[in-house]
């Protein structure tokens, strides 16, 4: 028996160590796999970082790149504002020295006014009296004249009026036509 036990004991030996080598076996190729698979995820976690960082480059630059286009936008826009803005300051700054040049030139004409409203009003004043005094010469040149004839005005009227109108009735019978019949 002691050969059946040794047999059976190296059988045992047999199974152990083939049991603990496939252990160890099975185990060494978890462990290169897990090994392999952290390796794996390393570089699949890696890549994915750097795709990760090239999309953040590439959204960064579209980023600055649609900022520069805003800027480049916001700029032109900016001048033709400043340049509106000029337009219109020059417009008023020349209406403005048109309403001014306006302005003096009617403070000037109201001054010229004023001044020919005094010169009419001294004319006026000054012809006021002459017609006095030519009406008070013509009332004593009057009075002289119907002293001198011994009529008054109205009589001197009537009388000449009557003179007129027999001078005129005279006058037509010698201007009638003869009759040629």
């Amino acid at each position: 028996m002691s050969e059946t036990i040794l047999i059976a004991v190296v059988i045992v030996l047999g199974l152990v160590v083939g049991v603990v080598g496939g252990y160890l076996a099975a185990r060494s190729a978890a462990n290169r796999k897990i090994r392999e698979s952290a390796g794996d995820t390393e570089r699949v976690r890696q890549e994915a970082e750097d795709r990760i960082r090239a999309k953040e480059k590439e959204f960064e630059l579209r980023v600055r790149d649609e900022q520069l286009k805003m800027k480049a936008s916001f700029d032109k826009e900016l001048d033709a504002i400043k340049g509106r803005q000029k337009h219109n300051e020059m417009r008023l700054r020349h209406k403005n020295e048109v309403i001014d040049k306006k302005g003096e030139l009617l403070d000037k004409k109201e001054v010229e006014v004023t001044q020919r409203e005094r010169v009419l009003v001294v004319r006026e004043k000054a012809l006021i009296q002459q017609e006095k005094k030519y009406e008070a010469l013509v009332d004593d040149w009057q009075a002289k004249v119907e002293r001198a004839s011994g009529l008054t005005a109205q009589e001197a009227k009537k009388q000449l009026m009557e003179s007129m109108v027999s001078g005129g009735q005279a006058r037509i019978g010698q201007d009638d036509p003869p009759d040629r019949g």
